[in-house]
C-alpha cells in the first residue's frame, strides 16, 4: 500500500512542474492574443478603419468547416465559382474570413491596386508558398522578397527588354511540330497536353538555347524506349508541375508525415538536366570569349545571363539555375493555359474561329508574322483578351502583410471606410471575381465576348494604365499579367507566342469541331486551366 502511495506521489510531483509550465505558456499566449488584438483595435480606429463584412464559419478557431468546403469544391472543380457566390451573397467585394486578423479576402481594384503598386513593401510572398516552391525550384524571382527579389527582377529584366521577339523562326518550326501532331483525319484528338508540349518546347529553347523536343517528329516516329535527357526532364517537370500546389496530397494526410522520395527524384532529374545545359553555355561563352572569330550565337536568356554576370562570383550555378527554373514554371504554365482556353473557345464558338479566319485572311500577313504583324490582328488580341478576363490564368492570388497596414476600401456597411490589415494577415485577392462583375463589365459579363475590346486604348496591363471605349474602363480591374513593381517581365513573348500558335492552328484547320459541347470547368494546379482537356475533331482547309 505504502508502495502505490508513494509511486502516486512521485508521479503527481512529476506532473506538477508540467501542468504549471503549461498555463503558464497558455496563460501567455491568451494574453498575447488578447493584448495583440486590442492595439489592433487601437490602431484601427486611429486609423479611421472599419471592419469588412464577415463570412460566417463553424470553426473560427481553426476554419475546419472552411477547409472540407475548399476540398470539396476542388474535387467538384467549381471552387472559383463557389468563391464568387460568396462575394455575392454577402453583398461585399471585401470579406474577412474566420477573422479580420488572420484572412481578409477582396474584387476591389483599388485594393488590389494598394497591395500590388501603392502599398508595394507592405507585403510579402506567402511563407507557405515559399515553403511549396523553393525545394522544386530554388530560391528566384518568383519565390523571394526585398533585396533578393530585386536582384532577381535587375538581372532577368534587361534580358527580356533584349528579347528578340520577332525572331518567327524560333516559333515557327515549334508550331510546325504541333501542326503535324494534330491528327488530320478526322480522328479525336486532345488539344491540351500538345499544346503544353509545344509552350515547352518553346520557352526551353527561348531559356536555354536546347528545347525539349517534345514534339519532335522524328522522336514520336521512332519510338524509341530509351529515353533522352529532355525526355526524362519533360516527364520530372509535368510531375512536379502537378504536385507543386499541393506536396503532400499525393499520400492524403500520410503525407504530412513520409516523404515523397518520386518527388525528390524528379527534383534531381530536372536539376541535373539544367545543370549540364548551364556548364555547355559557360563553356561556349569562356570559348567565344577566347576567340577572335568567333560566329555570334543565337540570343537565349540563359547566354546573356551568363554573358552579363561575373559567374564565377555573382550568381552561382545553384541561382542561375532557380532562376531559369522560376522564369519557366510561370513561362510554360500560363501559356499552356491561355492557349488551351483559347482553343477551347474556337472548339465552342465556330462563329469566333470564323471572324478569326477571315482578320487572318484579310490581313495578308506572311506565314512566319513578325511580332508588329501579329499586333496588327485587332480581333485575335480582342479573343486573348477576353480569354483572359472571363478565364484568368492566375485567378486567385494572395500576400502576406508585413507590417501593419491597411487597405483603403471594403470597411463598413457600405465598403468606403479603409480596412485595417493587421502583420501576418493573409490578404487574398480573386481576379476571376473581379473580372466578371457586372458593375464593372456590364451585365453581359458572364459572356465570351470579344467585342468589348475592340478599339481599347489604354496603358499597359496590369500599370493601372486605363482606357475606354462605350464606358468599358481599363485599369487594375482587369490583370492578365499581375500588375505593380511585380509585373510581369514575360508578357510580351507570351502574347507572341499564342498568337503565333493561335494563328497557325487558324491558318491550318478549317474547322476545329467540339467533340462534345460543354461549358468550360475549372482545373486548379498552379494556374487554372481546363478540366476534361480540349477534345477536338479538326478539318484541314486542304
Amino acid at each position: 500500500m505504502s508502495g502505490n502511495i508513494s509511486a502516486s506521489s512521485l508521479v503527481l510531483s512529476l506532473l506538477k512542474p508540467t501542468l504549471l509550465l503549461a498555463i503558464c505558456f497558455i496563460s501567455y499566449k491568451s494574453f498575447r492574443f488578447f493584448n495583440r488584438r486590442r492595439h489592433y483595435k487601437k490602431l484601427a480606429k486611429a486609423w479611421g478603419c472599419a471592419p469588412p463584412k464577415a463570412m460566417k464559419v463553424k470553426d473560427p478557431v481553426f476554419g475546419l468547416d472552411l477547409l472540407r468546403k475548399v476540398l470539396k469544391d476542388l474535387a467538384n472543380h467549381c471552387l472559383l465559382e463557389e468563391n464568387q457566390k460568396a462575394f455575392k451573397k454577402l453583398q461585399a467585394n471585401t470579406i474577412s474570413i474566420m477573422s479580420q486578423y488572420r484572412v481578409i479576402t477582396t474584387t476591389e481594384p483599388e485594393n488590389v491596386k494598394c497591395i500590388l503598386a501603392t502599398k508595394f513593401k507592405d507585403f510579402k510572398i506567402d511563407d507557405n508558398r515559399k515553403k511549396a516552391l523553393i525545394p522544386i525550384i530554388g530560391e528566384g524571382i518568383f519565390t523571394s522578397d526585398g533585396q533578393a527579389w530585386e536582384h532577381s527582377r535587375g538581372l532577368l529584366k534587361p534580358q527580356f527588354a533584349r528579347a528578340q521577339f520577332d525572331d518567327a523562326e524560333l516559333f515557327d518550326k515549334h508550331a510546325d511540330n504541333l501542326i503535324k501532331a494534330i491528327p488530320r483525319n478526322g480522328e479525336e484528338v486532345d488539344l491540351q497536353p500538345l499544346l503544353g508540349s509545344a509552350g515547352l518546347d518553346i520557352v526551353t529553347e527561348f531559356l536555354f538555347g536546347h528545347s525539349t523536343g517534345s514534339l519532335d517528329p522524328e522522336r514520336l516516329k521512332n519510338g524509341s524506349t530509351t529515353k533522352s535527357g529532355a525526355e526524362k526532364f519533360y516527364e520530372a517537370f509535368a510531375y512536379l508541375v502537378q504536385g507543386i500546389n499541393g506536396q503532400n496530397s499525393r499520400f492524403g494526410v500520410l503525407g504530412l508525415f513520409l516523404p515523397d522520395w518520386t518527388t525528390k527524384k524528379h527534383v534531381k532529374i530536372m536539376h541535373n538536366f539544367v545543370d549540364e545545359i548551364i556548364e555547355t553555355a559557360v563553356a561556349e561563352q569562356k570559348k567565344s570569349s577566347a576567340s577572335l572569330d568567333s560566329k555570334p550565337q543565337r540570343y537565349t536568356l540563359l547566354s546573356e545571363l551568363v554573358k552579363s554576370t561575373d559567374y564565377s562570383q555573382e550568381v552561382s550555378r545553384e541561382r542561375l539555375r532557380s532562376e531559369l527554373l522560376n522564369i519557366l514554371l510561370a513561362g510554360r504554365d500560363t501559356t499552356d493555359s491561355l492557349i488551351s482556353n483559347i482553343s477551347f473557345v474556337l472548339s465552342q464558338r465556330p462563329d469566333i474561329l470564323a471572324k478569326l479566319q477571315q482578320e487572318i485572311s484579310d490581313s495578308d500577313i506572311p506565314l512566319t508574322p513578325s511580332f508588329s504583324q501579329i499586333k496588327s490582328l485587332q480581333y485575335l488580341r480582342a479573343v486573348i483578351n477576353e480569354s483572359e478576363r472571363l478565364y484568368p490564368n492566375v485567378p486567385e492570388n494572395n500576400r502576406q502583410a508585413a507590417t501593419d497596414t491597411i487597405l483603403p476600401l471594403g470597411g463598413g456597411p457600405d465598403e468606403k471606410a479603409p480596412v485595417f490589415v493587421a502583420k501576418g494577415t493573409l490578404v487574398a485577392w480573386s481576379v476571376y471575381t473581379m473580372q466578371r462583375r457586372k458593375d464593372l463589365y456590364g451585365d453581359d459579363a458572364d459572356e465570351f465576348k470579344p467585342e468589348r475590346w475592340l478599339d481599347i486604348k489604354g496603358g499597359e496591363e496590369g500599370e493601372g494604365g486605363g482606357g475606354e471605349k462605350k464606358g468599358l474602363r481599363v485599369s487594375w480591374e482587369y490583370l492578365p499579367f499581375h500588375g505593380g513593381p511585380r509585373v510581369c517581365l514575360g508578357q510580351q513573348f507570351a502574347l507572341m507566342e499564342v498568337s503565333y500558335l493561335t494563328v497557325k492552328i487558324v491558318r491550318e484547320f478549317k474547322t476545329i469541331e467540339a467533340v462534345e459541347k460543354r461549358p468550360w470547368r475549372e482545373k486548379i494546379g498552379i494556374v487554372a486551366t481546363i478540366d476534361g482537356g480540349v477534345k477536338v475533331k479538326v478539318k484541314p482547309w486542304t
